[in-house]
């Protein structure tokens, strides 16, 4: 990017690594911003790219054991 830009976006469908994360940040260089799978999700979900959201309501269910030993 040397004197090509004012500003890079790399992004990828995994993680960065730390020294990839240091190197975009790293002083003298011109800024990089890292957009790793789940921040490109996150944007595809939120502008609707290519992708339909839809809620549901999930129940957690546990086991009340002291209700259970008391029924014995």
């Amino acid at each position: 990017m040397a004197d090509r830009g004012e500003k890079g976006v790399i992004i990828a469908t995994g993680t960065f690594t730390l020294s990839a994360q240091q190197e975009a940040t790293r002083d003298g260089v011109s800024p990089i911003d890292l957009l790793d799978g789940d921040a490109l999700c996150d944007l595809l979900k939120r502008h609707g790219i290519g992708v339909h959201v839809s809620h549901r309501v999930v129940d957690d269910v546990t086991l009340d054991a002291a209700w259970w030993d008391e029924q014995s």
